[in-house]
């Protein structure tokens, strides 16, 4: 019979069924118990956080990853447009260079409302309302302006879609280092 691992391990099922006798239930039973209760429905934490890896987080879909794939390869800027109100309002953002991102750090170090400005400036490609001509903010860093005259509801309303676009990004950012992300199927290459 095999020693039982210390409380507080994390193990795979596989490892767990090779504790105890031929009984798999009994030994995830043991285990569970070995592990202070943490094993639920036989999987240990540390399968539950690979598993998890794979699954692509609530607001990123597979297109967004395989984007987000293909531009990185290419060096080009992620870009990924937003319909607000029915189609009403339509915002396009990309990704920020580095440089871009040097420049709001340093004109913004201890204001985040400025820097998240800033960054939403930078980031927008460009804002059309139905029926009007498509609105593209200027190159210039401090071209703070262009949603001064926009309506409050419409600039809320893009903000927030800018928010989850940064917060998808950093998602996409994060989970490129896993080796998951780059296989279609989720699987381990």
């Amino acid at each position: 019979m095999a020693k039982s691992p210390p409380p507080g391990s994390e193990l795979s099922a596989e490892e767990l069924a090779g504790i105890g006798g031929d009984d798999v239930k009994d030994t995830l039973a043991k285990a569970a118990e070995a592990l202070g209760g943490r094993v639920v429905g036989g999987v240990t934490p540390r399968e539950k956080e690979d598993k998890e890896k794979q699954e692509l987080p609530a607001g990123v879909e597979e297109e967004d990853r395989r984007e987000y794939i293909r531009t990185m390869l290419a060096g080009e800027p992620f870009i990924k447009e937003y319909s607000l109100f029915g189609d009403t309002v339509v915002a396009k953002f990309r990704s920020r260079t580095v440089k871009e991102a040097n420049t709001i750090d340093s004109r913004h170090p201890d204001d985040d409302v400025a820097a998240e400005r800033m960054a939403l400036i930078l980031s927008t490609v460009q804002v059309h309302f139905k029926g009007k001509e498509a609105k593209q903010p200027s190159t210039d860093v401090y071209d703070q302006d262009f949603y001064s005259e926009f309506p409050e509801m419409a600039f809320l309303a893009i903000l927030r879609a800018f928010r989850e676009f940064e917060s998808i990004c950093d998602v996409l950012f994060e989970r490129a280092n896993d080796i998951n992300f780059w296989n279609p199927t989720g699987g381990r290459s």
